[in-house]
């Protein structure tokens, strides 16, 4: 049975991420088609077009399960029509400015690097990036930065016990040449030191508590890799000083 009143399922990422797109709704109007990568259950791809902020979706995952159970949840909700399901590895299943958006979320920062490094034909063709990596966040940034995007928002949260980061970018067309973003911007988002984000103020606070924790306990050790733990340590909390500080100069 098909049945679009059918409550979505959103959690608070999903809703982030569905929130960076209805800005560039409210900016540019209704997207033509959102490309869903990893698109798991589909929540997220259903929920574009139910919120009128794409025309169209294609929903594509790697895995045959979760494709087959979107599969049956786009049938349920009633969204055959605009929600199109691909099997595909990362963009592999869709042609160059066939979406002029995608979804990448729910991987780890490493994975969601190669994938977008596979797919660099659909960059090179200006596609915009809504990208929510499970870790290493600063790995994305770097070869967004390399690719010639400018991330244009952030935003931080909390679900479950983690924390999350979600990161807007679109590509830079013209010909002057960007600011590159240091090491505390590639680590912790040029977007979030500069915004008012009270769990991302948490989420920093948690982290120099924890250094220094680890820090007291390598101090009553004495070999070559503590040692050198140590100083790492440091210099990763130079780097969160400068964050924890960022916007009072």
């Amino acid at each position: 049975m098909q049945n679009r009143d059918k409550k979505i399922p959103l959690s608070n990422r999903m809703q982030s991420i569905l929130a960076m797109l209805q800005q560039e709704k409210l900016s540019h109007g209704k997207i033509p088609c959102v490309a869903d990568i990893g698109c798991d259950h589909a929540f997220v791809s259903m929920a574009c077009v139910r919120d009128g902020l794409a025309e169209r979706v294609i929903a594509m995952d790697v895995r045959k399960g979760p494709l087959s159970i979107a599969q049956t949840h786009i049938q349920e909700y009633g969204f055959a029509k605009s929600v199109e399901t691909r099997l595909s590895n990362g963009f592999e299943a869709m042609e160059p400015g066939e979406a002029t958006w995608a979804v990448l979320a729910g991987m780890g920062g490493e994975l969601m690097k190669t994938i977008l490094q596979n797919g660099k034909a659909h960059l090179d063709a200006g596609i915009g990036l809504i990208l929510q990596p499970q870790s290493e966040p600063q790995a994305v940034r770097s070869y967004l930065q390399e690719e010639r995007y400018i991330i244009i928002d952030e935003d931080f949260l909390q679900e479950d016990g983690k924390f999350y980061t979600i990161i807007k970018a679109i590509k830079n067309t013209g010909t002057k040449k960007l600011p590159q973003m240091d090491n505390v911007e590639l680590k912790y988002g040029p977007v979030l030191l500069r915004k008012e984000n009270p769990v991302f103020q948490e989420y920093l606070m948690e982290e120099q508590h924890k250094m220094q924790e680890l820090q007291n306990r390598l101090s009553l050790q004495d070999t070559v890799s503590s040692k050198r733990r140590r100083k790492e340590l440091e210099e990763e909390l130079l780097l969160l000083a400068r964050a924890m500080t960022w916007n009072h100069g």
